[in-house]
Order: C-alpha cells, then sequence, then structure tokens
C-alpha cells in the first residue's frame, strides 16, 4: 500500500503545483499559501540546514507541507480548482480519508486490506477526476 499511497500523494501534489503554476508562475507557494503554511515550510527547512547529515526533502515548499494541506490550499483558492472537481467537499473528504490512512502506514502500522481498497479507491477516484 505504500507505492499506492506515494503515488496517489505524488499526483495531488503535482497536479497542485502545476495548476498555481500556471497562473503565478514558479513562485506561486509565496502568493498561495498562508502564513502558518510559509512558516511550517520555514522551520522544516531550518530543521534540515541543521541536520546536513540527512537527505533532505523535494526542493519545492508544497513538499514541506502536511499532507492536509494540500486540500487547504485548494479550498483556500477553489476559484483556481472549481473546474476540476465536483465540489470542496469532494477534495476534502479524499485527502483527510487517505492523510489518516498514510499516518497508518508511515508509522509502521499494518494496514487492514478494508484501508488498502480505500486508498486504492481514492487513487482511481483522483485519476478518473483530474486525469
Amino acid at each position: 500500500y505504500y507505492r499506492i499511497l506515494y503515488v496517489f500523494e505524488n499526483l495531488v501534489r503535482e497536479f497542485i503545483a502545476n495548476t498555481f503554476s500556471e497562473i503565478d508562475g514558479e513562485n506561486w507557494f509565496d502568493v498561495r499559501s498562508n502564513k502558518a503554511m510559509k512558516d511550517k515550510r520555514d522551520k522544516r527547512k531550518t530543521d534540515e540546514k541543521k541536520n546536513l547529515w540527512h537527505t533532505g526533502r523535494n526542493e519545492h515548499a508544497l513538499f514541506y507541507m502536511d499532507f492536509g494541506d494540500l486540500s487547504l490550499l485548494v479550498i483556500n483558492h477553489w476559484n483556481v480548482f472549481v473546474d476540476y472537481f465536483p465540489d470542496q467537499a469532494w477534495i476534502a473528504s479524499r485527502i483527510k480519508d487517505t492523510e489518516r490512512t498514510r499516518n497508518v502506514i508511515a508509522h509502521t502500522n499494518e494496514l487492514p486490506a478494508e484501508e488498502g481498497a480505500r486508498l486504492e479507491m481514492h487513487l482511481r477516484d483522483w485519476m478518473k477526476q483530474v486525469g
């Protein structure tokens, strides 16, 4: 299930980044993120600089956000995404459900098949919805 999670999470991040980049260019994060998101990015980057022995994250600020922050970016800028999703609840529920599953996997717990099936369903839903 880790591989499915990896694909889904990265598809969501890429979609958001590409959508904002088309409108705002490379510095879209500075335009679209809120203060809490910028603070989180800055704190995590500072922590990485203190721990050079450890591999850092992807360069883009979006990869310093928690998975749940992604739905906030979409909802806070709904006018940008309104044509891609049926409604805000659709995106919020899939990210929230997947974040719960993500936390189980990330904390090295075994994921029950029922949860794995939900994760697979969310990935299929995403791919059908945004391509």
